[in-house]
């Protein structure tokens, strides 16, 4: 008797086989997929400088900019590059925004390189970067002042650069912050608002006190309650932060005071470490490395200066008994 042979069962028919990505896209589809997934206002400074390093070669847009870029060799690349660098540099930029500028051009490549567009990278290295030593800012009295300045009129400008000068200082805001700042964002019965941190995909809330609390709601009655950007431009249109930096210097000029947006939050930073310390300077500034608040306190009481005093001699004039400094002098003697 013959074998039965079993039937196997029917099996389900398999799913199409989805279609493959290109294993190649161009230029113009890799910048998009560079800006792709960012917050905004890091999207608006990539466009900024990649926009920057089209004008630099002369090419219309920064998509063509990009084709130009990965057309050539590694070494061909790395040239446009350098010279790139060299021309920052000679347009007296600081070295922060010359690293700036370099980083988005070397990420842009680095994403060619993931995705096989490119079999080179960018080597040219950034500025060695220069500490900011003035991190007291321009101080609470040049603060005051402008306030009183802003406060002695009812104007549209003045009641809305009164939240834009508390925002920076009583909130120690960065100026890219400010000016991403919806009016979404704001909460009055919670006295908070949400900020969107430079660096962070998240918002996170802050603390709104009484005297900006006020300030917000004065300016919202000017503004109006349609959605939007916070704070608005004479047009009606989104304060920027080049609009913001502008506005800023312009006020400290008619006190007499050289100073820009970031210099606020230094001198709120530095009230902080003064009056509660390293933990809470470093929270009110949203600062990852404590090294970056150590900068605020060193500078308000002038460790260095301590020291320099501690250990400079006083010279003796012809005649005169050698004489210990003040700080040498034993207990009870001065």
């Amino acid at each position: 008797m013959p074998e039965r042979v079993k039937r196997k069962p029917d099996l389900p028919a398999l799913p199409a086989r989805p279609a493959l990505p290109q294993a190649r896209m161009d230029a113009s589809r890799l910048v998009e997929a560079f800006l792709r997934g960012r917050n905004e206002r890091t999207i608006n400074a990539y466009r900024r400088d990649l926009d920057d390093f089209a004008a630099f070669l002369q090419e219309p847009d920064r998509d063509a900019a990009a084709r130009r870029l990965f057309a050539g060799t590694g070494g061909e690349a790395n040239t446009l590059v350098l010279s790139y660098r060299d021309h920052l540099v000679e347009r007296k930029l600081s070295p922060a925004t010359v690293n700036r500028r370099l980083a988005a051009v070397r990420s842009m490549v680095k994403l060619a390189r993931v995705l096989g567009l490119v079999a080179w990278s960018i080597e040219i290295p950034g500025l060695k970067a220069q500490t900011y030593r003035d991190t007291a800012g321009p101080g609470r009295e040049a603060y005051l002042s402008i306030l009183e300045m802003l406060y002695a009129s009812e104007d549209p400008l003045s009641v809305r650069n009164r939240v834009l000068m508390r925002l920076l200082h009583d909130l120690g805001l960065r100026r890219g912050e400010v000016a991403s700042l919806r009016l979404e964002d704001v909460e009055m019965d919670q006295k908070r608002v949400w900020v969107r941190r430079k660096g962070k995909a998240q918002r996170v809330w802050k603390t709104l006190p009484d005297p900006v609390l006020e300030a917000l709601r004065d300016w919202i009655g000017v503004r109006g309650p349609k959605a939007g950007t916070l704070l608005r431009n004479t047009k009606g249109g989104d304060l920027t932060e080049d609009g913001i930096y502008k506005i800023v210097t312009r006020l400290g000029e008619r006190v007499g005071v050289k100073t820009r947006p970031h210099g606020f939050r230094h001198t709120a930073i530095t009230e902080v470490a003064e009056a509660e310390g390293l933990l809470t300077a470093q929270a009110f500034g949203d600062h990852s490395d404590p090294r970056t608040t150590m900068r605020y306190i060193d500078a308000s009481v002038d460790k260095a200066g301590r020291a320099a005093k501690a250990i400079s001699p006083v010279v003796m004039k012809k005649g005169q008994k050698p004489m210990a400094s003040e700080e040498e002098k034993p207990d009870g003697q001065g």
